[in-house]
């Protein structure tokens, strides 16, 4: 890999993990990870908002499957094993024991109580969430791991980004709450249980998101040298 001093232009995780003696400038890069964390959190909670939607539906909609195409057609080989994209897919694996969990609980619902006109509407939803989800995790992962920017403009550019991704985001939540509004909920639980499996997830997540932007730097040596 090119000598990281001698050149002008590096990827965040290259600046990330760089010495520095400017102290200012390394509180600011240590904001902008921080940034880059608040929108992995924000991200995955609305994945596994999203996820559990597959429990609800009761009419083999299978989100998770569907997803994982999308994913896959996206992101391949050597992009799963940073921290964003190796991230969304350990969580894919969570998700899918909290969602096998809860199907088993559910009711199953006849396809005759779904119209086929509401059931074309939902599949089109769930794809087109499940296709922004996609993007936003590949737009997270290029700024962080494969963009390199001159540092007089590092700052602007994650920033713009970020608050790009923040606003694909508000949209999802919307989108996601449209969809819920038109499931029929096949499982029932009391709202104990519901907060448990919050404050588990919630836990999962944090833990999941620590450490990033300092866990990744072998990986890209590995494999770009």
């Amino acid at each position: 890999m090119a000598d990281i001093e001698g050149s002008g232009k590096k990827i965040f995780l290259e600046w990330l993990n760089q010495n520095h003696s400017d102290e200012e400038w390394e509180s600011t890069l240590t904001r902008l990870k921080d940034g880059a964390i608040q929108l992995g959190i924000r991200l995955s909670h609305l994945l596994l908002d999203f996820f559990i939607l597959a429990s609800e539906r009761g009419d083999n909609m299978e989100i998770l499957d569907d997803f994982r195409d999308i994913l896959g057609s996206r992101i391949h080989g050597d992009y799963r094993t940073f921290g964003v994209v190796k991230r969304v897919f350990k969580l894919v694996e969570m998700a899918d024991r909290v969602v096998t969990n809860l199907k088993n609980k559910g009711r199953a619902i006849s396809k005759a109580e779904i119209s086929a006109d509401s059931m074309k509407q939902r599949e089109d939803s769930v794809h087109d969430i499940a296709d922004n989800f996609c993007w936003q995790i590949l737009t997270l992962h290029l700024l962080v791991n494969r963009i390199s920017f001159e540092k007089s403009v590092l700052v602007e550019k994650l920033e713009e980004g970020f608050g790009e991704i923040g606003e694909e985001l508000n949209k999802i939540e919307q989108d996601i709450s449209t969809v819920r509004v038109q499931l029929l909920s096949s499982v029932q639980e009391d709202s104990e249980t519901v907060e448990a499996r919050e404050r588990q997830l919630e836990s999962n997540v944090r833990e999941l998101w620590s450490g990033f932007g300092y866990d990744q730097m072998e990986e890209y040596e590995r494999i770009f040298d």
